[in-house]
């Protein structure tokens, strides 16, 4: 994960120049992912973050989605790439995102067992990633 930003700095335009408002977006991209990550983080406990047992989080970031840490960091690589303009960040970056993509697939199982009918309630009611339940936040 620490890889993709410092290949991209050392790497810097080699896809070219690009326009300067990808510097905008992609500043944005990153902070917006960075800030979602960590309140991600922050909502869920770096103890259950690293798949420790506790109890099912579905208030903030996670109302609105179910792997909000995960949509952070998407958000946040798709910004090095845009800032850098590097292929290797790309290459870099496109095989992070494609785990934090398919990650959730191999946790859902886990937290089915563990969380058992009320994860699966949780489940019908925010999505996996984003969509438009998202935008419709649930009480818990």
């Amino acid at each position: 994960m620490i890889g993709s930003p410092l290949v991209g700095i050392l790497d810097f335009e080699t896809l070219g120049h690009g326009h300067w408002i990808r510097f905008l977006i992609g500043g944005l991209a990153i902070l917006l992912g960075g800030g979602i990550a960590m309140w991600g983080t922050e909502t869920l406990s770096a103890h259950q973050s690293l798949g420790l047992k506790g109890k099912l989080v579905t208030k903030a970031p996670y109302q609105y989605s179910r792997n909000s840490q995960y949509i952070g960091f998407i958000l946040l690589y798709g910004g090095i790439i845009l800032l850098t303009y590097s292929l290797m960040a790309l290459v870099t970056a496109i095989m992070v995102i494609v785990v934090f993509a398919i990650l959730p697939f191999s946790e859902e199982p886990w937290l089915r067992q563990q969380y058992g009918k009320a994860y699966e309630e949780y489940c019908r009611k925010v999505p996996r990633f984003i969509g438009l339940r998202s935008f419709k936040p649930t009480s818990h």
